[in-house]
């Protein structure tokens, strides 16, 4: 039987990336909550992706796993930095752009704030990537539980 290993740190780095994205959205979308319906479900929903996101972090973090369950978990992770790289371009757009701004800059970019964030197709854009993107983590998360010492299935059924 092969050695066990760790997971990569660039699968994790997409994890932490993932994580950052979440906190960074539901950061943006918290001073509107409450404000509209679609934004309430939107940051639960993203809520939920964090705590997920955090904890298969740190399972990932404390144990290794057979040769073949580590391909599997690192697979349905790397599946996850597209959702992640589309969901923080859409953070970027709602965030203050860096360096000096003229004055008309920064009155089209408070506009655009303002309006951007409540446009339905933004709502369910973001909600469409993070359901998406619940199937791989979803995956990686069972994969990564059924390994652990009390586990469904024993470590040694899997190799």
């Amino acid at each position: 039987m092969a050695d066990p290993l760790s997971i990569s740190a660039s699968v994790l780095g997409i994890v932490s990336f993932g994580i950052q994205v979440c906190q960074g959205l539901t950061q943006y979308y918290s001073s509107f909550k409450g404000f509209h319906e679609s934004v309430d479900s939107m940051m639960a929903t993203l809520a939920e992706q964090e705590k997920n996101l955090a904890l298969l972090q740190n399972i990932l973090q404390r144990h290794k796993y057979p040769p073949d369950v580590a391909a599997r978990i690192e697979q349905a992770i790397t599946a996850l930095q597209k959702p992640y790289k589309e969901l923080d371009g859409k953070l970027q757009k709602l965030r203050q752009p860096e360096g000096e701004v003229g004055a008309w800059e920064t009155i089209k970019l408070k506009m655009r704030r303002t309006a951007h964030p409540f446009r339905e197709s933004t709502l369910k854009d973001i909600r469409t990537v993070i359901s998406e993107s619940m199937a791989n983590l979803t995956t990686a998360l069972h994969l990564s539980q059924m390994c652990e010492p009390h586990g469904l299935i024993p470590c040694r059924s899997l190799c």
